[in-house]
């Protein structure tokens, strides 16, 4: 999952804007020449994902300001707020990341044999959700919580809760 995130910070990903492929559009959504903050953040399968993140931040009253979750506290794993943990966000983030490149995967792959582009946006998002609540439920069957982390904080928390840590 850190391999996805490392990717998008060094812009290691191969986008048509990165490739200069003026002609290349998103399969996803149709956007001209999408560069990898498109396809993390401004795609219909990017804002799929975001708008997963923040359901589960207003349903646990822990939504930002406005209710939108910056770019940076996906990117960067900036709290969106002071009540989610960060052990939980640092997770949150990654599954993000990854998810939205599964879903950015899909389309690209989907799109070479169905050529109706809302047919391969339905497919893409249905792939990035699954992806991204497959990975947090990866991290929660598996991540061993370091003692730093182990607070009562972290039994009240969306996404993921744990109440055999304390």
């Amino acid at each position: 999952y850190k391999e996805t995130a490392w990717r998008l910070a060094l812009n290691a990903f191969p986008t048509a804007a990165r490739m200069q492929l003026q002609s290349a559009a998103c399969v996803a959504c149709g956007a001209a020449v999408p560069d990898a903050g498109h396809h993390f953040w401004q795609c219909t399968v990017a804002i799929a994902i975001r708008s997963e993140i923040e359901h589960q931040l207003t349903a646990a009253g822990m939504a930002p300001n406005g209710g939108r979750v910056a770019c940076s506290a996906v990117w960067l794993g900036r709290l969106p707020h002071a009540r989610v943990h960060r052990f939980v966000w640092d997770m949150v983030c990654l599954a993000a990341i990854h998810a939205m490149n599964i879903g950015r995967c899909t389309a690209w792959s989907v799109s070479r044999g169905v050529p109706a582009a809302d047919v391969v946006s339905v497919v893409a998002v249905k792939a990035a959700k699954a992806a991204f609540w497959s990975a947090l439920a990866d991290f929660a069957a598996t991540v061993q919580v370091p003692d730093w982390a182990r607070t009562a904080d972290l039994t009240q928390q969306p996404f993921i809760s744990w109440h055999v840590v304390l």
